[in-house]
């Protein structure tokens, strides 16, 4: 064997041995994609997580930017401060209750439907969203003071017109008696609701009556309907309802009323 093959021989055979522990090309690593869309999410849910739980006050931006897992400058680059950052945080929340109050009067056909469906969706709203019930009571605890250097934030004005209009077509049926406030009749809507929930904890106790059980939330709910309806109805109204109840008991031989006097002189008295 030639000098020459023996040492291309060796080189080959070496080469072959070495080739696992030799270094490999350097290979750079995948830039990271920006996802802007992400990142403000994560700082908002962030945001409103602990903003309900400690109000406005109590949150220091590094506790958000450490619960969201981001760049601090995020914050400062997508909502300019702590305070656009809260005022976003109102806005998002308060707009889904503003979604839910108009898919109620989409859904109705009648004045009476319009505010039984407003009723269903607070108390559905509240239940499923506790983060808007303690932003809300930190805002009054603050006497409002976010929502009045942004007022269009908590604006009722779109709910208050159907409101009105609602109101409007029952008194011109007859079945809502005239006289009705829109805005007083919104403010007792709300109320009968949010107590519910704002209050669950210590009315559990001084009424005893257990406001996390969704069979307990569905009779209050089926009580503020009725309470509601029952005040906005006209006295024809009621008497109308009251004389189909009776004549339905008179066919079930529940009761001996055969005229329309008898029937009359039986709402007069109370007895129906």
């Amino acid at each position: 064997m030639s000098s020459v093959g023996f040492s291309d021989l060796l080189v080959n055979s070496l080469s072959a041995v070495f080739r696992p522990f030799m270094s490999q090309p350097s290979v750079t690593p995948a830039k990271q994609t920006r996802n802007p869309e992400r990142t403000r999410r994560l700082i908002l849910q962030a945001a409103t997580r602990l903003f309900s739980r400690r109000g406005y006050d109590g949150v220091p931006v590094d506790d958000i930017v450490a619960a969201a897992k981001v760049n601090k400058r995020m914050v400062y680059h997508y909502f300019g401060s702590k305070e656009g950052l809260y005022s976003e945080v109102l806005q998002k929340v308060f707009q889904r209750l503003s979604d839910f109050e108009l898919q109620a009067f989409d859904a109705a056909e009648t004045p009476e439907q319009m505010i039984a469906n407003v009723l269903r969706s607070y108390f559905r709203f509240l239940g499923e969203n506790p983060e808007f019930v303690a932003l809300l009571s930190w805002e009054n605890l603050h006497h409002g003071r976010f929502v009045n250097k942004h007022p269009g934030l908590l604006s009722k004005t779109p709910i208050l017109r159907r409101l009105d209009e609602a109101v409007s077509a029952g008194i011109t049926t007859g079945v809502f008696h005239p006289g009705i406030d829109s805005k007083h009749l919104l403010i007792s809507l709300i109320s009968l609701c949010f107590v519910y929930h704002a209050n669950r904890f210590t009315l559990s106790i001084s009424v005893d009556l257990d406001l996390q059980s969704g069979d307990v939330l569905e009779e209050g709910l089926s009580h503020a309907v009725d309470l509601v309806l029952n005040g906005l109805r006209s006295r024809k109204a009621v008497d109308g309802r009251a004389r189909r109840e009776i004549r339905a008991l008179r066919e079930q031989s529940l009761l001996r009323i055969e005229s329309i006097d008898e029937i009359q002189a039986a709402i007069d008295e109370g007895r129906v």
